[in-house]
């Protein structure tokens, strides 16, 4: 008579428990959903403030007031609202971003404040709006980690914002 082969209950149950922590070390690695949703979000938002920008430059255009800085009577109506604009283009100012957006401040923190350094696209000194999730602290002068959105006014008539978002610890 043959000998029956196969593996012992032992052998299996020790091969279950091996792929048990295996997968619940590397899944994580593998599948970090609710960062990607926040990027994704992020993203969504970055292409809202730029939509919003060409309508707000557009009414700037038709009121005349889209290649002058920031002065008494700079200001278009949106929804309502009115919305200061500096160069055609909303003022770097949390209430004006706010305004233009129309987004649940529930759902969103804001943060006011100056670029501490010259960049490519931003010279020191630009106010700087700072956009992140609820919850999630949004640093504006951090260039390399976080996750938020940071919106700069323009900075002459020849330009227009500059919108960054940075999804790195997202």
């Amino acid at each position: 008579m043959k000998k029956a082969q196969g593996f012992t209950l032992i052998e299996l149950i020790i091969v279950i428990i091996i792929l048990g922590i295996l997968a619940v070390t590397a899944a994580p690695k593998f599948i970090d959903i609710q960062g990607d949703a926040r990027g994704a979000t992020l993203s969504g938002v970055k292409a809202a403030i730029l939509g919003a920008n060409t309508m707000v430059y557009a009414k700037s255009a038709l009121k005349g007031v889209e290649k002058s800085d920031a002065t008494a009577n700079k200001n278009v109506s949106i929804n309502g609202t009115s919305v200061d604009v500096v160069f055609g283009y909303p003022e770097g100012a949390i209430a004006h971003v706010q305004n233009v957006l129309d987004i649940n401040t529930t759902d969103w923190s804001f943060v006011q404040g100056t670029a501490a350094a010259a960049s490519a696209d931003l010279p020191q000194g630009t106010t700087v709006v700072g956009i992140s999730p609820a919850g999630v602290t949004a640093n504006y002068d951090e260039a390399t980690n976080g996750c938020y959105i940071t919106y700069a006014q323009a900075a002459n008539a020849n330009s227009s914002p500059v919108v960054t978002v940075v999804t790195g610890a997202c």
